[in-house]
């Protein structure tokens, strides 16, 4: 097998290969695929407003209980009823473990 015939070979993908060097790793550019999400979208446009009341944490970090506590009274204080308060924490919160599992 000559030059020409390995450099038509095909190779594993995330693999380039140069003619002098050893096969070089690249990254693919990261898409963020909690956006392609119709559930997550939907929560987004319908709560864009309290979003921002379920504090982001470290990144990769769970919201813990008593962030998800202070969520739940904020949305009370806001004019939701009990029931409509817990309804909108479980979305907000289900859509954060979405985004973090996602990207």
């Amino acid at each position: 097998m000559n030059r020409n015939d390995m450099a038509e070979m095909p190779t594993a993908p995330g693999v380039l290969q140069s003619d002098d060097a050893a096969p070089q790793k690249f990254e693919p550019e990261v898409e963020k695929m909690s956006e392609h999400s119709r559930y997550a979208q939907r929560i987004r446009r319908r709560y864009a407003s309290q979003l921002g009341l379920l504090p982001g944490g470290l990144p990769g970090s769970l919201p813990d209980i008593a962030a998800i506590a202070e969520l739940y009274h904020s949305l009370q204080q806001q004019g939701f009823d009990c029931p409509q308060s817990l309804r909108i924490t479980r979305q907000l919160v289900l859509e954060r473990l979405l985004r973090l599992d996602t990207e």
